[in-house]
């Protein structure tokens, strides 16, 4: 598989998906501000991935499951959503997949 486009997401969010970016990172701001070392310590956060693939084989088809099947296995909202994401590639010639997250370690 091999990238064929990137592009910067922001610009395709609704003004209530990017309201709520901005709630969110001032949160995260005000919790900076409070207590730099905890913060540092415990928050992990992954960007935004956009793949973009076409005339993918089986063999590439299967491997993304693997993959995605092993990042969301724990959570059953999560699952639900991959089992989406899933049933939408076996059936796509061209997809693109944005995932993002973020986790508190504690």
């Amino acid at each position: 598989m091999r990238k064929l486009c990137s592009k910067g997401a922001p610009r395709l969010l609704t003004v209530d998906e990017k309201q709520q970016r901005i709630n969110d990172s001032l949160r995260c701001l005000e919790l900076f501000k409070r207590n730099k070392q905890d913060v540092l310590r415990s928050y992990v956060t992954m960007d935004e991935t956009w793949i973009h693939s076409t005339r993918l084989n089986q063999n590439d088809r299967q491997l993304i499951e693997q993959q995605l099947v092993k990042v969301f296995k724990s959570d059953q909202k999560l699952k639900r959503q991959l089992a989406r994401l899933l049933t939408t590639l076996r059936k796509a010639k061209q997809f693109i997949v944005n995932i993002t997250w973020c986790y508190w370690i504690n």
